[in-house]
């Protein structure tokens, strides 16, 4: 296939991200390309960025669970050395355009799927991670519907070192997940709903979710007691 002139690159990425619905393509195209075209992620990410450059995954093979357009994917590949990336997402033009960004630059080792990562097939199809990704999957509205637990539980199955997951110790329940206590506890009966405010990290624990797995942070400067922080927080749980 002929390779595609500067200008029919823009114009087809362009066309790619006209795209409506804004949960379909949410990371920035121009962070992506920068990251693939020059290799540098100078200026670009966002706050849970610093964090994740902090975690080692050279010689890794990594899931990136929910990649949306591949800005972690490439960056664990590009900066950070990992042996393999597959990235994947519910949204199928958020896949149309990770892999146009992958034919165009590469790298090789950096591949996007759509596929349920928690079917019992999926290992079957994909084998085995060593570290699995979750940055933007366990939101606020993940742990309003109450599938967070679960998510976990499915993602410690697939994965022999370690997972980086975001999320709150402590979520308000106006603020984050905008519902009444007595909604939330319907959905967690086993939950500790307090003073507006919902114990996450403590629910987990109860449940057993981080038995058999070490917990710390990959923020140096995050100094908060982690039984009532409320900042979303890059954790890193590594099996033991």
């Amino acid at each position: 296939m002929r390779a595609l002139s500067e200008q029919e690159f823009r114009n087809r990425l362009d066309a790619l991200c006209d795209i409506e619905d804004p949960e379909a393509i949410w990371r920035t195209p121009e962070e992506v390309e920068q990251l693939c075209r020059h290799h540098t992620h100078d200026g670009t990410g966002d706050r849970v960025t610093p964090s994740f450059l902090r975690a080692d995954l050279r010689g890794r093979r990594v899931a990136d669970l929910g990649s949306n357009i591949g800005y972690y994917s490439f960056l664990a590949s590009i900066v950070m050395g990992a042996r393999e990336v597959l990235a994947f997402d519910r949204s199928p033009r958020a896949i149309e355009v990770g892999s146009f960004f992958q034919a165009r630059f590469g790298p090789e080792n950096v591949s996007f799927h759509s596929a349920n990562f928690l079917a019992p097939e999926f290992t079957q199809d994909f084998g085995r991670f060593d570290v699995a990704v979750l940055i933007d999957v366990m939101g606020d509205t993940c742990v309003r519907e109450g599938r967070g637990p679960g998510l976990l539980a499915g993602v410690q199955q697939m994965v022999d070192e370690a997972i980086l997951l975001v999320f709150r110790p402590v979520y308000k329940l106006k603020e984050h997940l905008k519902v009444s206590a007595e909604e939330l506890q319907a959905v967690y009966p086993d939950g500790r709903i307090e003073d507006g405010r919902f114990h996450y990290l403590e629910l987990l624990v109860r449940r057993g979710l981080l038995e058999g797995w070490s917990l710390d942070l990959l923020d140096p400067t995050f100094t908060d007691p982690l039984d009532t922080s409320t900042q979303k927080q890059l954790f890193r749980l590594r099996k033991v």
